[in-house]
């Protein structure tokens, strides 16, 4: 927040930032748009990282949901998993081929 208030970025609703317990270093974005947003951090990434890195970090992660990203992605990631109707006509409904 302290970034977005000297950039004069308006911050209007502040995402919720929740720990998840994973040795991993990682950090992610989601939701629909910045109302309806949260960010996680692993126990792993708050354990390696200094707070200037942690900042470092969490900047790309905001931006996500600023700009809308992790809605995007979600869209994209429902269109490619649905269902393809040519699929049943070219393997059959069991994944099976035309031959058996």
């Amino acid at each position: 927040m302290n970034n977005a208030l000297r950039t004069g970025i308006p911050v209007v609703v502040l995402p919720a930032l929740l720990p998840l317990a994973s040795p991993q270093p990682n950090a992610l974005a989601t939701g629909r748009d910045p109302s309806h947003a949260a960010g996680a951090v692993t126990s792993g990434l708050i354990e390696t990282l200094s707070a200037d890195e942690m900042t470092g970090v969490l900047a790309p992660e905001m931006s996500h949901i600023v700009n809308r990203d992790t809605r995007a992605m979600t869209i994209a990631a429902r269109a490619r998993a649905a269902p393809d109707p040519r699929a049943e006509r070219r393997h059959g409904p069991w994944g099976k081929g035309p031959w058996g």
